[in-house]
């Protein structure tokens, strides 16, 4: 009965248009300091032909950063150079992903950028959808009074630079322009703690502090949860 009422929840999710599938839910297991390469195991296709396609183009972490422009939902255009010397945190993010909703409701993006505002840390959020629009966009702006400048990349040239491929998928890049951290926002996928683990841990605010402190980051890389990143070409 239960797998019955599962698969009509789901038609009727697709009937509604909803396209954030959601991904890595029941095993989300963010692990500190994952090597990059292992991360590949237990993800769907649509992950894995993501970064087949990106193979020779995304960032790794350890890489500079290249500068790149996007356009928020107010019409201003953000680069990377405008942030120069500045530790900047993206966070992709989808109005129709639950695993969004569950973040908006906590305020854990904003939370983020308004513990940190006075110290030269900048919060983006992106939305790298194919279908996705401004009106979406500005509804969840609107509707959890988001503060963080949220980005558009609907043709989805910057997520795939980054492998972006769930929402959330949080990087953070150093003064320097770096690349330090790509993964997880937290160990608790809709607030429910990973398997062996007993008290919350945000990665992204983890990573910041070590790098205002000056400290070598204690999370290098952590396999993200969440609903996988619409691209264009995604089954």
């Amino acid at each position: 009965m239960l797998s019955v009422l599962r698969s009509a929840a789901i038609v009727a999710a697709l009937g509604l248009g909803m396209l954030a599938t959601p991904i890595l839910a029941d095993d989300p297991s963010p692990v500190p300091a994952q090597p990059a390469e292992e991360i590949m195991e237990g993800e769907t296709s649509a992950e894995v032909e993501v970064s087949v396609a990106a193979e020779n183009e995304t960032v790794q972490v350890g890489d500079m950063v290249k500068d790149f422009s996007l356009t928020d939902i107010d019409g201003k255009t953000h680069s990377l150079s405008d942030y120069e010397g500045k530790i900047v945190v993206l966070s992709w993010t989808n109005p129709d992903c639950p695993f969004i909703v569950d973040h908006n409701k906590k305020r854990t993006i904003d939370a983020l950028a308004e513990k940190y505002a006075d110290k030269d840390v900048v919060v983006l959020q992106i939305d790298s959808t194919h279908t996705g629009t401004t009106e979406r966009l500005v509804n969840m702006r609107e509707e959890y009074d988001v503060k963080s400048p949220i980005l558009e990349d609907y043709d989805g040239s910057i997520g795939r630079y980054f492998g972006a491929k769930t929402s959330p998928h949080v990087f953070v890049i150093d003064t320097e322009g770096k690349l330090v951290y790509s993964g997880a926002i937290d160990n608790a996928p809709m607030g429910k703690l990973n398997d062996g683990e007993s008290e919350n841990v945000n990665y992204a605010e983890a990573v910041v502090e070590d790098l205002l402190a000056g400290r070598e980051v204690s999370y290098s890389t952590t396999k993200p949860y969440g609903c996988s990143v619409k691209y264009a070409d995604a089954p």
